[in-house]
């Protein structure tokens, strides 16, 4: 009863609300503390020294720590919204389920896009935990704009971290089945 009265509020809520919840919930869950703690020694992260597998892992607690707060649909959309729309725009057409007009492409089932979401994600979290700090009365008055903008910055940051680790999976890939 609770997900249907919350996705009530958010169908009926204009985009700019939305994004200004959904940033919200973001500082919410870099407070969280299974979200850092659980994959990392420190709940400082900096973003620079991090590889893309903990960036994934923090994703992924960080999507865990959404759906205690939001249905898994509201998570989602957060990552699209506030992190791969600025940060890789053009994957979203890929990705994004709702997207009307969207085509299903069965030619091309290689990747899954969910692990990138995570790292993109994670990177998001990180570069807003960096910037944010430790939590005070400020961290209430942070601008949404700021906060996306912060966000955005990071999941392009993960982005490139994850692709170019990618590439090197899939070069390791390709020179083991030339053998």
């Amino acid at each position: 009863m609770r997900a249907y009265y919350r996705n009530l509020a958010v169908w009926g809520t204009r985009a700019d609300r939305i994004r200004c919840m959904n940033s919200r919930l973001a500082l919410d869950v870099i407070f969280d503390g299974n979200v850092f703690e659980a994959v990392l020694t420190t709940s400082n992260p900096d973003l620079e020294d991090m590889t893309p597998l903990a960036l994934k892992l923090v994703g992924v607690h960080a999507r865990d720590a959404l759906g205690r707060r939001a249905s898994q649909c509201q998570s989602f959309q957060l990552v699209l919204d506030l992190v791969l729309q600025r940060a890789m725009p053009d994957l979203v057409p890929d990705v994004d389920p709702w997207r009307p007009g969207r085509e299903e492409r069965p030619d091309s089932n290689w990747v899954d896009a969910s692990a990138l979401l995570d790292v993109l994600l994670g990177g998001a979290l990180v570069a807003l935990r960096a910037h944010v700090g430790e939590p005070t009365l400020d961290t209430a008055e942070l601008d949404d704009e700021e906060a996306v903008e912060v966000m955005a910055r990071g999941g392009e940051r993960a982005a490139e971290l994850a692709l170019r680790s990618l590439g090197e999976e899939l070069e390791e890939a390709r020179q083991r089945l030339q053998r």
